[in-house]
């Protein structure tokens, strides 16, 4: 298992969600500084940090990879933009598709890690109120051979 892997592998779960492809334009992976209009609802997948967390006989490491999964919507009805309604998907309803779709591949993510756990750590607005995002934290435990 590798940090890469398992980068690759949330990629591919989000992207394969028949929930979340119905209505998300883009996935990115790493940060990004600015995303136009046109590929809004999107997501940005962020590596925060990959800890060693302990070494095993031998060349075997455990890690906690950090990842920030950040989804983003852009609507400027507030109320829309927090809960959406029959045809707009608002924040609230994207973190619990995304949950939902990671959460289907507990506790490996198709064998990639040996667990996680996810945490919708903050809402927020855009700065000129156009629109919302979330950032939901996941904590992924893997072992990999240096």
């Amino acid at each position: 298992m590798t940090a890469e892997d398992i980068i690759t592998q949330l990629k591919t779960i989000l992207t394969n969600d028949n929930t979340l492809k119905a209505y998300i334009k883009a996935i990115f992976v790493g940060d990004r500084q600015r995303i136009y209009g046109d590929t809004f609802p999107c997501i940005v997948i962020e590596v925060i940090s990959d800890r060693l967390i302990q070494r095993y006989r031998g060349n075997i490491v455990e890690n906690n990879l950090e990842i920030n999964i950040i989804p983003a919507v852009q609507i400027s009805d507030r109320d829309k933009a927090l809960i959406g309604d029959a045809t707009i998907k608002g924040i609230i309803d994207v973190i619990s598709h995304i949950k939902t779709a990671i959460n289907s591949q507990y506790p490996s993510l198709n064998k990639k890690c040996l667990y996680f756990d996810l945490s919708t750590e903050e809402i927020g607005d855009f700065p000129d109120l156009n629109g919302k995002y979330a950032v939901i934290k996941m904590n992924v435990m893997y072992r990999e051979a240096i």
